[in-house]
């Protein structure tokens, strides 16, 4: 009879070989996600933030060893082949944390802005995503279990694998740490000696006779006025005597830029440094001087970083300053918890960042609590409606009041609903990145406004300028590849009856500012809304700033100018005039 061979016995690792591995392993990922993310995305973007790295990352390093003791505990105590199940999956998982964070986000590496969450990645990249996190999880696993006699091979390879991504990391953070202020006091909340910020201050009242109010929708497309038109109208039931201007191109595709462009008529300089030329708009803002000059009490509210480093630029014109304050966090936990999650929507595969939740400036502000007499104004919408309804809106001493009212509007993601309620985890109605829900919010919170002005009687004598600071582009990377047209509301000192009028005069920002002077009686050359003729064929510009990669891999920043003849929906007249490259990242 022959006899059987034998098949050798399955050789796993001794407890000895598996100490440094585990070690290795079990750090790795917590660490990565729970600590160096969150330091990383602070320390890249620290003025987007309101509060401090010590309000938030000693919760985060505990938590990160709370789960790498767990993760270790459980791979000691694991052996043989369920042992190098587990070691290959805990590899191939960290390894494409580290991956996906560095190499294959798409430079999400700040708070959630447009793109991922509603869709805009493309279902072929999110299936190209998840089949290369299939192939290199499923990969080591199988290593692992095919490699066997190759054990000390494969055990040296690995370690040598996670050492480069833990040396990554901790180069990362050591440049970081040297670069930039990310240990010292929160610039914005322990204010430079001399530094201010503006406050709520005069946000509920109104001038006796005359008032002149823009407010900025931020990202408000036309598209999203048309849609709400559609399936909710009646959200512009308070506008009464208003004319709608379905083609106006703002001058900038941004936040910053734009609304500062807005604000202070002053055109961007490229040369510049984002804070110099905040800096130079407002000291150099004749639109806001004159405006103070025909002796209107002039409020401005806006946020930080996108549209001031220091209010204190602005001292002269605007009333609604405060010098330095002091501030608390409220629920400390529950922050620290919350920079996870924004670290765990850079880390995980695009099919899975869904279940990070709602992620956006509003989540963060809403744990900073500070100590003044008057609020810091912020654009956060639930914060500013609350300001609105907290009491009823009353009349101050001045005659004419111009106030620049700046809000989150139309920037989705949202973790409100329609009545400013937080959304429930998981977004189970799908709300976050809904048109019709930040639409209703927008208009929820200038209806308010505008039912009390005519309370006061004050609407009838009112300039009101609703409208946004840009539209809704596809992406900071790509060429634009549709016309970039934003909402404009305009209803003029004199009228207070009759139901929304819809204009197709060709308009830019020139003709807002116009508008805005002429209802402040300064004299101006350009013609104001409702002086350009519908149907006149008009020249416009558009300053697309774009930021991409050549193909030496070097990111490449350059203004794009685009020339606009005629109707500005119509992509086919848009044309590039010139291609300018910046040298810089206008938020440098």
């Amino acid at each position: 009879m022959e006899k059987t061979q034998k098949k050798p016995a399955y050789k796993g690792f001794t407890t000895k070989e598996k100490i440094l591995p585990v070690i290795m392993l079990s750090l790795i990922a917590p660490f990565m996600v729970c600590f160096f993310g969150p330091f990383e995305i602070f320390g890249n973007n620290i003025d987007q933030f309101k509060f401090a790295l010590g309000d938030f990352w000693l919760l985060c390093i505990v938590i990160a060893a709370a789960i790498a003791a767990v993760v270790g505990v459980v791979l000691m105590l694991l052996r043989g082949r369920a042992f190098d199940v587990a070691y290959g999956l805990v590899f191939g998982i960290s390894f494409m944390l580290f991956l996906q964070g560095n190499f294959l986000s798409m430079g999400m590496t700040s708070l959630e802005g447009d793109g991922a969450a509603e869709g805009g990645l493309g279902f072929g990249k999110i299936l190209v995503n998840t089949a290369i996190w299939l192939l290199v999880v499923g990969g080591s696993i199988a290593v692992m279990l095919l490699l066997d006699k190759y054990r000390d091979t494969v055990r040296l390879i690995s370690i040598v694998a996670l050492v480069a991504v833990l040396g990554s990391s901790l180069i990362s953070f050591a440049t970081l740490s040297l670069t930039t202020d990310v240990y010292g006091d929160k610039a914005l909340v322990e204010l430079r000696e001399g530094e201010q910020v503006l406050t709520v201050k005069n946000l509920d009242t109104l001038a006796k006779e005359q008032n002149v109010i823009v407010f900025i929708v931020d990202r408000f497309d036309y598209e999203y006025f048309e849609l709400a038109e559609k399936r909710c109208p009646e959200i512009f039931s308070e506008l009464e005597g208003f004319t709608y201007f379905d083609d106006y191109i703002t001058r900038y595709p941004r936040t910053f830029p734009g609304a500062l462009h807005v604000m202070t008529g002053v055109e961007t300089d490229f040369t510049m440094s984002h804070d110099e030329y905040m800096t130079h708009a407002y000291k150099n803002s004749e639109h806001l001087t004159d405006i103070k000059d025909k002796g209107f009490d002039v409020n401005i509210y806006t946020d930080d970083y996108y549209c001031y480093e220091d209010a204190g630029d602005m001292s002269g014109y605007a009333e609604n300053l405060s010098g330095k304050v002091s501030y608390r966090i409220l629920q400390s936990a529950s922050l620290s918890i919350d920079m996870i999650r924004l670290s765990l929507y850079r880390y995980l595969p695009f099919c899975a960042q869904g279940l990070v939740g709602n992620i956006s400036t509003p989540t963060f502000d809403k744990y900073v609590q500070y100590d003044m007499t008057y609020d810091i104004f912020s654009t956060d919408m639930k914060k500013t409606y609350g300001v609105l309804t907290e009491d009823d809106f009353t009349l101050r001493e001045s005659d004419k009041g111009y106030s620049f009212i700046h809000v989150d509007g139309c920037h989705k993601s949202t973790i409100y609903d329609p009545d400013f309620n937080e959304l429930p985890e998981g977004d189970p109605d799908g709300l976050a990145w809904d048109t019709e829900n930040v639409m209703r919010q927008s208009f929820k919170l200038i209806s308010r406004y505008l039912a009390e002005m005519k309370r006061l009687g004050v609407y009838e004598n009112a300039t009101i300028i609703i409208t946004g600071d840009h539209a809704s582009i596809g992406s900071d990377t790509k060429m634009p590849s549709y016309a970039y047209v934003t909402s404009l509301f305009v209803k003029p000192a004199g009228k207070s009856e009759g139901a929304l009028v819809k204009n197709y005069a060709q308009l830019d920002v020139d003709n807002v500012l116009a508008t805005i002077k002429e209802a402040c009686g300064i004299a101006t050359d350009v013609p104001t809304v409702f002086e350009v003729p519908e149907g006149e064929l008009q020249v416009r510009t558009h300053m697309f700033q774009r930021a991409y990669k050549n193909e030496a891999g070097k990111t490449v920043y350059e203004n794009i100018e685009y020339e606009i003849r005629g109707n500005g929906k119509n992509f086919a007249n848009w044309a590039i005039v010139s291609r300018t490259e910046l040298g810089k990242s206008i938020y440098d």
